[in-house]
């Protein structure tokens, strides 16, 4: 069986790397592709389709939630997971209404990726 596509999207080595790390309990499972703008992702998520990713809403080329859009519309199956310093009400029904599957606080919310990651894995979208 071939490993599942996973794409993470965020401006930050840093959240990137941690991200990285709580996905490695999948092991080959999985293969992490990861993105620091925009552009990066789009041409990412065009060579090498996701199944599913992880998006920050700022990005310092463009918009998560513009992104949201592109991949949905392109892909509509891809699961997306927003993990965002921008918890705001607003940004979590838009997401939501554009078919973000959930919608995550890097402050408070960080531990709930594996979860997220594991009910799309065991969903029977993916098997």
């Amino acid at each position: 069986m071939k490993p599942l596509n996973i794409l993470i999207v965020d401006d930050s080595e840093i959240i990137r790397d941690r991200i990285a790390e709580k996905l490695r309990q999948f092991g080959d499972a999985i293969k992490i592709l990861q993105a620091d703008n925009y552009s990066l992702a789009l041409k990412l998520f065009i060579s090498s389709p996701p199944e599913i990713i992880i998006l920050d809403i700022q990005l310092p080329d463009g918009d998560g939630m513009d992104l949201l859009n592109i991949i949905k519309t392109i892909a509509p199956s891809t699961h997306v997971i927003i993990l965002t310093n921008y918890p705001f009400a607003v940004f979590k029904e838009h997401c939501a209404k554009c078919g973000a599957e959930f919608f995550f606080d890097k402050s408070n919310d960080f531990e709930k990726l594996q979860y997220a990651v594991n009910q799309i894995c065991t969903s029977d979208s993916i098997n």
